[in-house]
């Protein structure tokens, strides 16, 4: 299955309305997670190192609560939708003292 997401400016991405789509971050040296989502108004379950969502019509805000074990570890966001989607979002050093990442999803 394909990737359902793409980059259209820093932290915004595009992908086709009603589309469902799955994200995973992990950690170079730690072990990073998601402790909480929120996408479109609405929090969204996270299991683990992912969450997984169906897009919605137009520019809508994702944002990542994400801890991880080590300060400063450089953390990845992944779209890994289906078995064939391995798309690399963003990478970041982690923050604890912020460790929430925002992004922009636009449902076409």
């Amino acid at each position: 299955m394909p990737c359902k997401l793409r980059e259209s400016d820093f932290n915004e991405f595009t992908g086709k309305t009603g589309e469902q789509t799955t994200l995973r971050v992990s950690g170079q040296a730690g072990a990073a997670r998601l402790t909480g989502a929120r996408y479109a108004d609405q929090d969204v379950t996270v299991d683990g190192d992912s969450v997984a969502f169906t897009i919605v019509s137009g520019p809508q805000a994702l944002d990542l609560v994400i801890e991880d074990s080590i300060p400063d570890d450089t953390v990845e966001l992944r779209e890994t939708t289906g078995g064939d989607c391995n798309q690399l979002l963003d990478s970041f050093r982690y923050d604890p003292l912020n460790p929430t990442r925002g992004y922009t999803i636009i449902g076409e």
